[in-house]
């Protein structure tokens, strides 16, 4: 059994190469040299958890387990791991799709408390898995969020060089232009390939038409395999969410009428919250609260529903591009600043407030030809974010620049 699980893992790690490396593999070979037993990976499918793992596998050693597979099963993880500490030495582990194996929250704390010296990477199907477990987990574990590509990633992805900047630095012509000066490709022709399609690296090998199929599947497994971990919920209402996704696909995000929602979905108000929250959990919504309200308060009217990434909207639009750019501009926008862990929300004086740095820095967001006066900005401390232009200028930033930040 042991050697049947050896070969699996040997033969799956002889196409494994380090051409290129998301941006969490340093942060995850640290966690691992520091020490930290059980790292969990999450977030949507097709974003290279289980490939970054197998990186760090091929280069530190050690053995791949696919938690559902019958021989892992019948076996047990916790049996596994602990033969093979025992009898081949190994001491890490990566444990693929753990959401999939039976009563798998008991065995990761047994092999927590009971199985010294070791290191264990899992995936699942998100973090949310975890709340439901009647295992106390979150003590025993460090959860890395795995994004899709940022605009930096995507760039190494093609072979060209890049450079991250401090956050602080988007705020400075002078820095901002000499960088893109130093970048010896046309970096707009990459930023329209990557906002149109170029979020996931499976884009290369597949046809738009097909890259959007792909993204629908990421779509149907995180409504069908991982919202039920978060809500009780039935099939004809989760047949509703794709439709409600649809609705907010082609709408403009100003727009978004939460009675209109629940008349076309025939679904009651506390549904609508409900789903609203849910979504929001695993990561396909971004919901913008008031300037006011910090918290997710079932009685509030949210100012704007955004999709966490923009290459869902246009998967799911019906409409042609020029018509959904400008909201993919701010989905844009919004994904980057909440997956960097900064306080966003709706102003009724521009597009949105944010928190950096304990400042509040005020941004309306638009395409290129969007004209304002430098002395209006000045005086309402606003800094506009335009598409498709290549350079800073007094306080408009390029897009683009948001994705190439140190901290994204």
């Amino acid at each position: 059994m042991l050697e049947n699980i050896l070969n699996y893992s040997e033969n799956l790690l002889k196409s494994v190469n380090f051409s290129f490396k998301r941006k969490y593999y340093k942060k995850i070979k640290n966690l691992l040299n520091n020490d930290e037993k059980i790292i969990w990976i999450f977030w949507k499918r097709w974003v290279w958890k289980t490939y970054l793992s197998l990186q760090l596998l091929k280069e530190k050693g050690g053995v791949y387990l696919l938690a559902h597979s019958n021989e892992v099963i019948k076996n047990s993880i916790f049996n596994i791991v602990k033969s093979l500490k025992d009898n081949f030495w190994y001491n890490f582990f990566v444990i693929d799709e753990i959401h999939k194996y039976p009563n798998w929250q008991l065995e990761l704390k047994n092999i927590y408390d009971l199985i010294p010296d070791i290191n264990l990477i899992i995936s699942g199907s998100s973090k949310v898995s975890i709340e439901k477990s009647k295992v106390d987990l979150s003590r025993r574990i460090y959860f890395e969020y795995f994004d899709v590509l940022d605009f930096a990633e995507f760039l190494e992805f093609n072979s060209l060089k890049s450079k991250r900047i401090e956050i602080e630095k988007v705020f400075d012509p002078v820095y901002v232009n000499n960088l893109i000066k130093s970048f010896d490709f046309d970096i707009l022709k990459y930023w329209d390939i990557y906002k149109n399609y170029g979020a996931y690296p499976f884009w290369k090998k597949l046809s738009n038409k097909v890259i959007f199929q792909k993204i629908q599947s990421i779509i149907d497994i995180s409504i069908y395999e991982d919202l039920p971990v978060v809500l009780d919920i039935d099939n004809e209402l989760l047949k509703k969410l794709k439709k409600f996704l649809i609705i907010i696909s082609d709408s403009p995000v100003f727009e978004l009428n939460a009675k209109n929602i629940i008349e076309e979905l025939a679904i009651d108000k506390n549904d609508y919250y409900a789903i609203l929250e849910a979504l929001e959990r695993i990561w396909l919504i971004n919901i913008i609260k008031n300037f006011s309200s910090k918290s997710f308060n079932h009685n509030r009217v949210f100012k704007k529903i955004l999709f966490s990434d923009w290459n869902l909207r246009a998967s799911f639009s019906s409409l042609f591009e020029e018509r959904i750019v400008w909201w993919i501009r701010e989905d844009f926008f919004v994904n980057f600043i909440i997956n960097n862990y900064l306080e966003l929300f709706w102003s009724p004086n521009s597009d949105f407030k944010v928190k950096i740095n304990n400042i509040f820095y005020t941004f309306e967001i638009w395409g290129k030809n969007k004209k304002i006066k430098t002395k209006y900005l000045e005086e309402n401390n606003l800094y506009l974010v335009l598409d498709n232009i290549k350079f800073m200028e007094n306080k408009k930033i390029p897009l683009f620049i948001f994705w190439m930040l140190k901290n994204s």
